[in-house]
């Protein structure tokens, strides 16, 4: 085999891989496969074809591809599924669960995907009504009933009762207030039971509400502020400021009085340089000069008044 070069683009074998994979022609994507084994050594430069390929074969619903490529390349995809790295795994993941696949959500978890990548699976099986998905993600223990979605700045999203709620899936939302969803959950001020009655879903309006439901989302907390008036027509009786307290104010008086007085130096220090500074550039001057101003007299040089501070 000829060795590497990392400039030159990636062998024909790597694209037909993804795209044997997104079409579900499993013939194809075993003989790719294993010429991808022959050139193991420069996997790491090529990318890694074999996670785009199982999301591909994810997408198009080819389990039958799914699982030859879990089988085949098991050290692989559980090292990448254990990534701390969230982004490993993640459109898998997603595209099953928004396919409402349990059976390809399954491979993946016996795969080493254990937890939803970005907990964005749960929230997208429960947005299409997937019943069998978010009943396999909550016994699975891959996902938890009010997980939120974070979006890349952090965001909060929807929890799947909310989402489901507003697309009126009532036996996704009976499954969740099961497993003991938050049923008042605010999402963009709104509460899940507002969410379905704008919908018209009557049917899962009446589960929210007999779940203790509350259509209007509780009113945000107010800090009262202080009647200064009312406070003053109290006539209480304070009592006096602690040891403490009372030597703080003391000595914020003491450094007060100290900083007027620095203050008044300061300002006598630099009117005694001032006229110091005056009689420093006086004797720089000629001795002609000199003799005017020993006389009273006003010399100009370089357009500037010097004049004699007595």
């Amino acid at each position: 085999m000829s060795a590497f070069n990392p400039t030159a683009p990636p062998p024909a074998s790597v694209h037909e891989l993804i795209d044997a994979a997104a079409i579900g022609n499993i013939d194809a994507v075993e003989a790719l496969l294993s010429v991808r084994k022959e050139i193991r050594a420069e996997r790491e430069q090529l990318g890694d074809c074999e996670l785009m390929a199982l999301t591909n074969a994810v997408i198009g619903g080819h389990g039958d591809v799914v699982k030859f490529l879990l089988n085949a390349e098991t050290a692989y995809f559980a090292k990448v599924f254990s990534s701390v790295n969230a982004m490993w795994g993640f459109e898998a993941f997603n595209a099953a669960a928004e396919r409402g696949s349990v059976e390809m959500l399954q491979l993946l978890c016996e795969a080493g995907l254990t937890t939803d990548p970005r907990t964005g699976g749960f929230l997208l099986a429960a947005t299409n009504g997937h019943v069998a998905a978010v009943e396999f993600l909550l016994v699975s223990k891959v996902s938890s009933v009010d997980q939120l979605k974070k979006t890349l700045r952090g965001t909060k999203c929807p929890t799947a009762l909310w989402a489901a709620s507003d697309a009126g899936h009532s036996d996704v939302v009976k499954v969740l207030l099961e497993w003991g969803a938050d049923v008042n959950f605010v999402f963009e001020g709104q509460t899940s039971l507002r969410r379905a009655i704008a919908g018209g879903h009557g049917d899962v309006s009446e589960m929210l509400i007999a779940a203790g439901g509350k259509a209007d989302a509780p009113a945000a907390k107010k800090t009262a502020k202080l009647d200064i008036g009312r406070f003053s027509a109290l006539n209480l009786k304070l009592a006096k400021p602690a040891t403490l307290v009372e030597e703080s104010r003391k000595k914020g008086t003491q450094t007060s009085q100290k900083l007027s007085r620095w203050g008044e130096d300061l300002r006598a220090c630099r009117e005694k340089d001032r006229q110091v500074g005056h009689w420093e550039v006086l004797s720089a001057q000629p001795e002609d000069r000199k003799a005017e101003h020993r006389g009273g007299g006003v010399a100009t040089e370089g357009g500037a008044d010097l004049t004699r501070v007595k």
